[in-house]
């Protein structure tokens, strides 16, 4: 079980479309999490030559209910640390979610998240989730898979 959870710093814009359409973009912090292959594990804060990650949503909402898709950009980059190259990678993801109303007060919620290089965005374990690794010749975006669903109950 996974989710996207994580707030960051961020410049968003979010356009009505009309009819409960919404178009947003967002431009967030690119606090990635690389491992190498030694098992050193450190965040790549080189804001000097560094994008931020890129998000372009779209979704419809009604009174009680949304649904949305999202698809994020993201350089991953490393700053040539010890034996390591300085290298980059590009990441990417996809997630589609929504909040649906059930019988009396009763919701309904999922999400559904892919892609490579994202593991940062999601809220899976309590430990970190890296998103790519680091060899002594190359950067490797690590791939992820996950979802939810859930039903509360009032």
């Amino acid at each position: 079980a996974s989710s996207v959870g994580f707030r960051t710093s961020m410049v968003r814009w979010r356009q009505p479309l009309g009819d409960g359409f919404f178009l947003t973009g967002v431009f967030e912090d690119p606090d990635s999490e690389i491992t190498a292959t030694d098992g050193t594990t450190f965040s790549t804060a080189d804001s000097e030559d560094r994008w931020p990650d890129f998000i372009l949503a779209g979704s419809v909402e009604g009174k009680d209910w949304h649904v949305k898709l999202s698809s994020m950009l993201r350089d991953l980059k490393t700053r040539g640390d010890g034996p390591f190259p300085k290298e980059n990678a590009l990441g990417w993801g996809g997630n589609f979610s929504g909040y649906l109303p059930a019988l009396d007060k009763d919701y309904f919620a999922f999400s559904i998240i892919g892609g490579k290089g994202v593991g940062h965005y999601v809220n899976a374990t309590n430990s970190t989730n890296a998103d790519a690794v680091l060899t002594t010749s190359n950067l490797r975006t690590i791939p992820l898979a996950g979802g939810h669903v859930d039903y509360q109950h009032q």
